[in-house]
């Protein structure tokens, strides 16, 4: 299959997802979401594309595991604009992926602004409906202070394994610890969007302590700020922090509009089958333009016209 198929293919999914949520619950667009650009869909797409490898794999008769989470550690409200766009977010994706025979046991959705959270649970309630799936929780919480309580409350250890996508704004968004306690408490694949943005607006000069400070959070140390380093170099450092509690760690570049460098998508997995998915993905991803993504959308603008009363 060409590339653009492919990528057709997958944007048509996230067109059928948005058409199903707008007429199951036309009403739940809030004004406090994001307008993001078209590279954005790149991460809906790669959980799109990972969601059924892992739950094959998860659900293999060789898989000791008897349970099987979708984790959002930034869920938003369900619903994303690129330009005058609307698409679905990554736990409708995530629901929308479900394989029937191999389901998720539960998705756990976390968000700390009360009003999405609202919004959220009206969406998801009536997605899991419409693909007869099972509940999903949304838990309105600080994801760095309970991330922690949230698991094990929601996801108690055992014998068990997620799928977690983890997409913060700014690397603010995101203390090291945060990651660390997830890639901890079990057996689990990440889809992370590395805010390489705002890292490469903040790498320190001498004279930058305050930036050095909230990196530092982010990565998890402080050792790094010993060495002048490029983003390139950053990234990296951050990926080789990861590697120690997993054994294939990833990453490609998602661009804006003028080859903007926008974000990183990391993907880290100790398992074989999805490292080899892993990497198909990334072969296919790093050939998408964003100008080929938004025209291969307008194809289908006539059907996101329909949307216009989420505005």
């Amino acid at each position: 299959m060409s590339t653009s198929d492919w990528l057709q293919g997958k944007l048509n999914k996230l067109f059928d997802m948005t058409d199903t949520l707008r007429k199951i619950s036309p009403e739940t667009y809030t004004k406090i979401d994001h307008d993001y650009g078209f590279w954005s869909l790149k991460k809906e797409i790669a959980l799109m594309y990972l969601a059924r490898p892992f739950q094959n794999i998860a659900n293999s008769p060789n898989s000791y595991f008897s349970s099987y989470y979708y984790i959002d550690l930034f869920a938003g409200s369900g619903l994303v604009k690129a330009e005058d766009t609307f698409f679905v977010g990554s736990p409708v994706v995530a629901i929308g992926s479900t394989l029937k025979d191999k389901p998720f046991s539960k998705y756990i959705c976390i968000e700390a602004d009360e009003n999405r959270c609202k919004v959220l649970q009206q969406r998801l309630d009536a997605t899991c409906t419409h693909y007869q799936t099972c509940k999903a929780e949304v838990v309105q919480a600080d994801t760095n202070a309970e991330i922690g309580n949230v698991l094990n409350k929601y996801a108690p250890k055992g014998d068990t394994c997620y799928l977690a996508f983890v997409d913060p704004e700014k690397y603010t968004d995101l203390n090291w610890s945060t990651l660390e306690t997830l890639m901890r408490f079990g057996t689990g694949d990440i889809i992370l969007n590395f805010p390489s943005h705002s890292v490469v607006r903040n790498l320190p000069t001498k004279t930058s302590v305050g930036a050095v400070a909230s990196l530092s959070t982010f990565v998890g140390d402080s050792d790094w700020a010993s060495q002048l380093m490029s983003l390139d170099d950053f990234l990296e450092y951050f990926k080789a922090k990861m590697h120690r509690y997993r054994r294939e760690v990833h990453s490609i570049t998602l661009y804006g509009d003028g080859r903007k460098r926008l974000f990183d998508l990391v993907f880290a997995t100790n398992s074989k089958g999805m490292n080899n998915s892993l990497q198909d993905l990334s072969r296919r991803l790093d050939k998408i333009k964003t100008k080929t993504i938004k025209g291969l959308s307008e194809v289908a603008n006539e059907k996101q016209k329909q949307l216009c009363g989420f505005a």
